[in-house]
């Protein structure tokens, strides 16, 4: 007599499910010590780059992770980074804009950062020398290229005036409108308009300049904004001065007795220690002083880093002077962590450029 043993369902299915071969096994954990290693490289490619203004930019990336052989320029490190990279930055002034090529992403951004506590300076300006001497106190020496209302001058990191009149008092360059009489201020004795354009106006106190052909800064109207119509004709012995201004039927903007100017754009204005005037059609930058200028810089860049188009970007603890950082749509989740601005933007009429744009998932932090 034969006896059936039952077989529990899990184990007769077992029993007809033969063994893999252990080259499967082998296999499937190829593939996971793949992935693995491909995750770790991934992490392993993260570098640090630094740059010194003593560097070469000739140096090969790695020799640029040594902080003895670093980069000259934060553009080369900023050619070269990839996400996940650090540039660690030594002191000193930086003249460039450095434009990032590469995004970083949620886990791996791309930083610049100061080194250690060391000041790295972001400079929007060129060093000025090669003085010469025209007249007393008047120095010239050679600029090109000009940033027209956007010109900035600075000595020992001051900002200086443009040449003008009348002098800029000791709050440059934030003078107070509101203060009245005011001695970094003139004011409109009489005014009026022909067939309300070309607005006129005299003060007694005008110096005899031929002032056709520049800027007059003036509060006029309501005093809600600043104006700055071109001065067409002079005449000394009325001291009337004629602008291209046409706001004459417009009671907001037109220019009436009081409103208080200065003007500017004139070279025979300057006349007060730390002036300067830039003439377009020599390329020369001119500077009143009573001895040879030094630590003259002249601004020539508007912006320190250009992050246009790319992502996950850390600036952390730079200093930046006469010059912002520059952005668009596509400039996002950058984190700027303490850093130091100084004239961010300028404009002696209206500026174009100012202040720091935060795009969608920026951060902005001390």
């Amino acid at each position: 007599m034969s006896h059936r043993i039952p077989v529990p369902r899990a184990t007769f299915i077992a029993q007809l499910q033969p063994p893999r071969p252990s080259r499967f096994r082998a296999a499937r954990l190829l593939s996971v010590l793949v992935l693995g290693c491909v995750a770790l490289g991934s992490i392993g490619r993260a570098a640090t780059y630094y740059v010194s203004p003593g560097g070469n930019d000739a140096n090969t990336p790695t020799q640029a992770q040594n902080i003895s052989t670093p980069w000259k320029t934060i553009q080369k490190a900023a050619t070269s980074m990839a996400a996940g990279d650090t540039c660690l930055i030594r002191a000193g002034t930086y003249r460039e804009t450095a434009a990032v090529a590469a995004s970083g992403n949620a886990t791996s951004p791309i930083t610049f950062q100061a080194y250690g506590s060391e000041i790295v300076t972001i400079s929007g300006t060129d060093a000025v020398s090669g003085w010469t001497l025209e007249s007393p106190n008047v120095y010239y020496a050679s600029l090109s290229g000009s940033l027209g209302d956007g010109n900035q001058v600075f000595q020992n990191g001051t900002m200086k005036p443009e040449a003008r009149w009348p002098n800029a008092g000791s709050s440059f360059p934030w003078q107070n409108s509101s203060v009245k009489p005011s001695a970094d201020w003139a004011y409109v004795a009489t005014a009026g308009y022909t067939n309300n354009v070309a607005g006129w106006f005299t003060d007694p106190n005008l110096p005899n300049l031929n002032w056709t052909g520049a800027t007059v800064h003036i509060m006029s109207g309501y005093g809600w904004i600043m104006a700055s119509p071109k001065v067409t004709s002079y005449t000394d012995a009325s001291k009337q001065i004629v602008t291209d201004d046409a706001h004459g039927n417009s009671a907001a903007y037109t220019i009436g007795a009081g409103n208080e100017y200065y003007l500017t754009g004139i070279k025979g204005a300057m006349d007060s220690p730390g002036e300067w005037f830039y003439e377009t059609s020599s390329s020369r930058l001119y500077f009143y002083s009573s001895s040879t200028p030094t630590n003259v810089e002249a601004k020539k860049r508007n912006y320190g880093f250009d992050l246009r188009g790319r992502a996950y970007i850390n600036l952390v603890n730079l200093h930046f002077l006469a010059c912002t950082i520059q952005t668009d749509a596509g400039s996002t989740n950058e984190t700027f962590n303490g850093l130091s601005m100084q004239y961010l933007g300028h404009g002696s009429t209206n500026a174009s450029i100012f202040g720091l744009q935060l795009r969608n998932g920026c951060t902005l932090r001390n």
